[in-house]
């Protein structure tokens, strides 16, 4: 049965609209030509009882009757004064006047008043029977007229209705028949650059199904492809590890004393070199860990994070001669992983520690949702701080051998553990200042 329904349910977006509209379009179009049937038919109607009308009082007066008006409907009264019906007798006596008002428009008496001794404007025909007797008709030319623009008025008013209800109608089931494009959109809108999930094609519209299976199809390329990367680093960066604390062992064991100062100053600069591969093959297995996937989510005091971070680069601090002082304005509780946290905390201090002045100085402030890194050192320029988070990226004032991946691997953290990680200028300190933010607990 399930089937069944599935193959009777309409999934195209094409079929759904037009489903939609073609009867909107089909009842608006039969409203309108109801409303112009009956609208026209009785605009006609009262112009033809208003002739019978005038007709009937005519007959009236010639047998020297009378009719209450009252008995008469609307037309005669809309229509009564664009008609005119005279009736003389062979001697020219007047017998009936529909329109006594215009007396001053008869002319001269007797069998030769001229039909043109009415004003202009009127449409006249004039009869003379074989007794002698005159019946003058006259209409008003612009009464035919004006009932052809009644007539129409009639017709369009209800056809620009329809047609604005239809607009309307279409306007609406239009969008509510590209739902399923909107809502795509705001899917991938919604989506940040990790998020490589699947798009949903269960229920989507037969139109759309091709383009999300090949949208899929990308992503699935796209994250085997960033995973083959990930992979390749995390593998470099280990195989790296070996040989180059081979070389550093190495390089500890000759005896120094043997050496002369030149040959010094080259193991020296070879010790330091190794000591930067070191640090980029480290950092290297950070940034493919800090693109991987989510870690477990859990309550983490933040105060004794921070020491703990401090105490690790406590030793950099003092060959650096620079001062770190925490200072505490709540004790902040953050939800997520402390891995990942300590991670972005030492790496922003470290940064803090290599750019500080002399005598450098570091202030960390802790507040309800914020961890506040400051230094005096030079600060970041404003046209730079949005790719100090790149890779690699390195400014002019540069210290220390660093290999620019320090700050990219904050920033790929801070995105996947809902972080929100900014520099600005230090207003105490006038260095750089790092604010590490989260959401409320609740």
């Amino acid at each position: 049965m399930s089937s069944i329904r599935r193959a009777m349910r309409v999934n195209s977006i094409r079929q759904r609209l037009l489903w939609r509209l073609v009867p909107v379009v089909t009842i608006c179009c039969f409203l309108a030509a109801g409303f112009v049937y009956f609208g026209t038919r009785a605009e006609l109607r009262d112009a033809l009882n208003a002739q019978s009308d005038i007709l009937a009082l005519t007959i009236a007066g010639l047998e020297g009757e009378t009719i209450s008006r009252a008995s008469f409907g609307e037309g005669l009264e809309r229509y009564g004064q664009d008609y005119l019906i005279r009736v003389w007798d062979a001697n020219g006596t007047l017998l009936v006047d529909s329109r006594d008002d215009l007396h001053g428009l008869l002319g001269s008496a007797g069998l030769e008043p001229a039909p043109s001794t009415l004003d202009e404007g009127w449409d006249i025909r004039e009869y003379i029977l074989g007794s002698g007797e005159r019946v003058l008709i006259a209409r008003l030319e612009q009464e035919a007229e004006e009932l052809v623009l009644q007539v129409a008025f009639t017709s369009l008013v209800p056809m620009a209705l329809a047609l604005l209800g239809a607009i309307l109608t279409a306007t609406i089931l239009v969008r509510q028949g590209l739902t399923p494009l909107t809502s795509l959109s705001h899917e991938l809108t919604q989506r940040s650059a990790s998020d490589l999930r699947q798009l949903p094609a269960s229920d989507a519209p037969d139109e759309l199904e091709p383009i999300i299976e090949e949208m899929n199809a990308l992503l699935g390329r796209i994250e085997t492809s960033l995973k083959r990367e990930r992979r390749f680093v995390d593998d470099a960066a280990h195989e790296l590890r070996t040989p180059l604390s081979i070389i550093k062992a190495q390089c500890q064991a000759i005896e120094l004393g043997a050496l002369d100062a030149g040959t010094r100053a080259r193991l020296d600069n070879i010790t330091q070199g190794v000591d930067r591969m070191a640090a980029l093959s480290s950092q290297l297995l950070d940034q493919a860990r800090a693109e991987q996937t989510d870690r477990p989510a859990q309550d983490i005091q933040i105060a004794p994070l921070v020491s703990e971070v401090c105490n690790a680069l406590a030793p950099e601090a003092e060959t650096r001669g620079v001062t770190v002082k925490v200072i505490t304005e709540a004790k902040p509780v953050y939800v997520g992983s402390a891995v990942d946290l300590r991670t972005i905390l030492r790496n922003i201090l470290e940064n803090a520690l290599k750019f500080a002045g002399s005598p450098g100085c570091v202030h960390i402030t802790l507040s309800e949702t914020c961890v506040m890194i400051e230094d005096n050192g030079p600060g970041v320029p404003e046209a730079l701080r949005a790719q100090i988070f790149d890779r690699f990226f390195q400014t002019d004032k540069t210290s220390g051998g660093g290999a620019g991946l320090g700050l990219s691997i904050v920033s790929a953290i801070a995105k996947r553990s809902s972080l929100t990680v900014t520099v600005h200028q230090s207003e105490i300190l006038e260095g750089a200042c790092f604010r590490v933010v989260w959401a409320r607990a609740t």
